[in-house]
């Protein structure tokens, strides 16, 4: 009898347990579940992103589905569908529905805080009746194909904090009802086709706003003048407008800003010097535009400056040496200028790793050997007036660009310390180097990828340059020696392979094939070599092959089957011409 008892209690006790549990398991508001459906049933579906969405079933526990646990009601539809680089099929809107109609019954949810979309294309406009959404804090239609102007009336939406509207095709202005949206924290509507004047209230009324992020549209019209009103401001990207004008002075007043980015407008005019008090920001990026004068000096005061890219406009004079003292600077811009004058040999202390990219202006004198205290960085002094030798301290950088300037032979220096040598990639095409190989740059024992094409060496080439691991470019120079290798045992790992007008003579032997095994970029345009090519080009080879030019030497006999047939499928340029070959000489493309 007590056992029967105590199970009696004991089954009492699992009930008290589990009703709760299942009465507070949640169930989806029947109208919230129908306007869902509505939703899905509007776009054709391949992938089965809405495969959850079932009828009759509990819409709290569908994919992207988030329910307040105390009302039962939908708060939050965040679906983000696979990109279609990844070879996915999107949802897309069924013909059947009218453009403009698709999402229309999300409006029923009263309930929604977060509405976040990707990769569902509605190929029409964002739904007007969204505007009655008013408890909606995000919203966000990524890559959806949004077409069409944005709704004005989604100014109503007095709670939103975030709206973002990214990669889609939106056109028309930015309704200055958008004004309304007091709350409002972040606004992203990056590549699109906006275009027209910023409403001029924004200054005024945003006073929350941290981001504003207008990438890659067709916006005009000059910068507010009272833009300085815009205090809780971090971030500003108006890159890729229409833009025109000069910056404010009022902008200096933006003490939150840590990212700028102006590139690729019309404005024109100096960087006041107002600028000085923005010592949160980060990142300047004001290139393609139409600035002029000195490069601002009070850039090394920004004491959390980071990175600047001043480059492609019309700043003039020398490079202020106090840019080095800069203390947490780490990447320069400032190529495409006018800048002339010698580069300032402090630059090395920039705080490495980072880009140092001095090219195209009209700088002269020598490569200072202080650049090379700029450890881990990577340089670009192309298209300039340099002269002198190779600093040997620039092995320490990771990448060293001295083309088009007119560099001798020479080096000065010494090598860094053992375990300091970084350097792999080096360009020093079009100089004055002349004469044999240079015993320097046989003693780069970490470089990949070399560029020293245009100048005026002669062979024969070391061995040591045709072991490089990605890329050897020695032509436009008189080598006038047997095609390389000369010695025995060289395999080379090298990738790309251009030798192109560099006086070469002599067969192509299966032995070089087999030496450049793993060449895909093979240029031997414009030599001398003779002969035929190797009866046993086919496995010799690489068969992945995709660039091989031969044109223009004296080649002749017959073309190997396999380069008449598809014996090398990845082979999409095939060069032969002004040779000797007899029979069929195929070309590709």
């Amino acid at each position: 009898m007590e056992n029967l008892r105590g199970a009696h209690w004991a089954f009492i006790l699992l009930v008290c347990l589990v009703v709760p549990r299942l009465s507070y398991a949640q169930i989806c508001n029947v109208q919230d579940s129908k306007a869902l459906l509505e939703f899905k049933d509007q776009f054709d579906d391949p992938d089965g992103i809405f495969s959850t969405w079932v009828s009759g079933t509990n819409c709290c526990q569908w994919n992207g589905i988030t329910c307040d646990l105390n009302t039962e009601r939908v708060v939050q539809l965040i679906l983000f569908a696979p990109p279609p680089d990844r070879g996915s099929t999107n949802p897309k809107r069924k013909q059947t529905v009218p453009a403009g109609q698709a999402g229309v019954s999300l409006a029923r949810i009263l309930t929604l805080t977060d509405l976040q979309l990707a990769n569902i294309l509605f190929d029409g406009s964002i739904p007007s009746q969204w505007s009655s959404l008013t408890n909606l804090v995000t919203l966000t239609v990524q890559m959806c194909n949004i077409q069409g102007p944005l709704p004005k009336e989604l100014g109503s939406l007095s709670k939103l904090t975030r709206l973002q509207a990214i990669l889609n095709s939106i056109s028309g202005h930015l309704p200055s009802e958008f004004c309304k949206l007091t709350n409002l924290e972040s606004l992203n509507l990056a590549n699109n086709q906006l275009d027209g004047f910023l409403p001029s209230c924004v200054p005024s009324s945003w006073k929350k706003i941290q981001e504003i992020i207008v990438t890659s549209n067709k916006f005009t019209g000059q910068l507010f003048s009272n833009i300085g009103d815009l205090k809780t401001l971090t971030q500003l990207d108006l890159t890729e407008n229409n833009f025109y004008g000069t910056i404010p002075k009022s902008l200096g007043q933006l003490s939150n800003l840590i990212i700028l980015i102006l590139s690729n407008n019309k404005f024109k005019g100096g960087v006041p010097d107002t600028m000085i008090s923005l010592q949160r920001l980060q990142t300047l990026n004001l290139n393609g535009n139409y600035f002029k004068g000195r490069v601002p000096d009070f850039l090394w005061q920004l004491k959390s400056l980071l990175n600047f890219d001043l480059s492609d406009n019309y700043f003039s004079g020398q490079i202020p040496s106090s840019l080095g003292s800069a203390p947490v600077l780490s990447s320069v811009n400032l190529a495409k200028n006018y800048l002339y004058g010698p580069i300032p040999g402090i630059l090395g202390n920039l705080k490495g790793p980072g880009n140092l990219n001095l090219s195209s202006n009209y700088l002269s004198g020598p490569v200072p050997a202080a650049i090379g205290n700029y450890s881990m960085g990577s340089i670009d002094f192309s298209h300039n007036y340099l002269t002198g030798g190779f600093p040997l301290s620039l092995a320490a950088l990771t990448s060293v660009d001295l083309s088009y300037n007119k560099l001798t032979s020479s080096s000065s220096g010494s090598m860094p310390a053992e375990g300091s040598e970084n350097l792999l990639f080096l360009k020093v095409r079009s100089n004055s180097l002349q004469g044999p190989v240079p015993s320097w740059l046989k003693g780069l024992n970490k470089v990949l990828s070399l560029d020293v094409s245009d100048n005026k060496l002669t062979g024969p080439i070391p061995d040591k340059l045709l072991g490089l691991a990605i890329e050897l470019n020695f032509s436009n120079n008189p080598v006038n020696t047997l095609l390389p290798p000369t010695g025995q045992g060289v395999d080379s790992p090298l990738q790309v392979l251009d030798l192109h007008n560099c006086e070469l003579y002599g067969p192509i032997t299966s032995s070089f094939f087999t030496t450049f095994r793993t060449v895909f970029i093979l240029d031997l345009s414009f030599n001398k070599l003779s002969g035929p090519l190797p009866s046993n080009t086919g496995s010799v080879l690489n068969p992945g092959i995709n660039y091989l030019d031969l044109s223009d030497n004296t080649l002749n006999g017959t073309v190997p089957a396999e380069l008449q047939g598809n014996g090398y499928e990845f082979l999409t340029f095939l060069d032969l011409s002004n040779n000797q070959f007899t029979g069929n000489v195929p070309k590709r493309p």
